[in-house]
């Protein structure tokens, strides 16, 4: 994908079905939705202010403190450096996700899985 496809919600690859998961392997798959939700959203908050700054109708005074003030830039500096934890942390993600949640979705019957296995689109 593009840059410019990545910021169209439209043009993001629809996630795949998956019939046969129980409730609670879909109630955990809505919590890191929505754990990253909240990190775009404050990114979204981020960039915004950004534009606001570049046009000249925000001060660039307040961009240091609206980054410090996200969670994500919390966590980052309660459990490590972007290049260290958060990286090993991140890697660690997605290789659950290609390993075991991936092929066990699968596994349930799960129709067109490539759609959200970035090994299968040669992404891994």
């Amino acid at each position: 994908m593009t840059p410019e496809e990545l910021e169209d919600e439209g043009a993001r690859p629809a996630p795949p079905s998956y019939p046969a998961i129980t409730r609670a392997e879909r109630a955990h798959g809505r919590r890191l939705a929505a754990i990253h939700d909240m990190y775009r959203a404050e990114l979204d908050g981020v960039q915004r202010l950004l534009v606001h700054v570049r046009a000249a109708q925000a001060d660039p005074s307040l961009v240091a403190p609206a980054v410090a003030g996200t969670a994500l830039a919390r966590n980052m500096a309660q459990f490590g450096t972007a290049c260290g934890r958060d990286c090993a942390l991140l890697q660690n993600h997605h290789d659950i996700e290609e390993q075991w949640m991936f092929p066990a979705l699968a596994e349930r019957g799960g129709v067109g899985t490539g759609a959200g296995d970035p090994a299968a689109q040669g992404r891994a």
